[in-house]
């Protein structure tokens, strides 16, 4: 097994920050990039993005790059009852909160 230190990213700048998401959307051949492919497929860590730019839309907007259409989305009362019964269903019992 190869160990490698990861960069220290403290001192990274907003450009290069910039430059990978767009080498992701790239790779990735897409317009936009949620957070979860950017976790997988980018250099720095969601927290550094966020100290950098302070919402994901604050990168895609730097970037070039579109918002998803399901960031900021909202979900119908009815869409939500029909998934909490779903739910209910599937466990045979009332949904708990688990502490």
């Amino acid at each position: 097994m190869k160990f490698e230190l990861r960069p220290y990213t403290k001192s990274i700048s907003e450009d290069e920050i910039i430059n990978n998401f767009k080498k992701v959307a790239n790779k990735l051949k897409k317009k936009s990039v949620a957070q979860r492919e950017y976790v997988k497929h980018g250099k720095y860590s969601v927290k550094t993005v966020y100290a950098k730019f302070g919402l994901w839309k604050g990168i895609l907007d730097a970037a070039s790059l579109e918002l998803s259409s399901n960031i900021g989305s909202v979900i119908s009362e009815k869409d939500l009852f029909i998934d909490l019964e779903e739910v209910w269903i599937k466990l045979e019992r009332q949904p708990i909160k688990n502490a």
